[in-house]
């Protein structure tokens, strides 16, 4: 069974086999929309436990 994680691979693995500085600019842009998903769901820090001794 895949997941959508191989199917993501597979596209990068493509994509690189052209221009792997492409390749390296789309696997940036999905790692910044990913941050700016986590930050959203973290905007009010309850999505996120946490650590111990650790104070922001």
């Amino acid at each position: 069974m895949k997941t959508p994680f191989d199917y993501l691979a597979d596209v990068l693995e493509r994509i690189h086999a052209r221009s792997p500085i492409a390749a390296y600019l789309v696997a940036l842009v999905i790692a910044v929309l990913c941050t700016i998903a986590l930050a959203n769901l973290n905007a009010d820090g309850s999505s996120v436990i946490p650590h111990p001794g650790v104070h922001a």
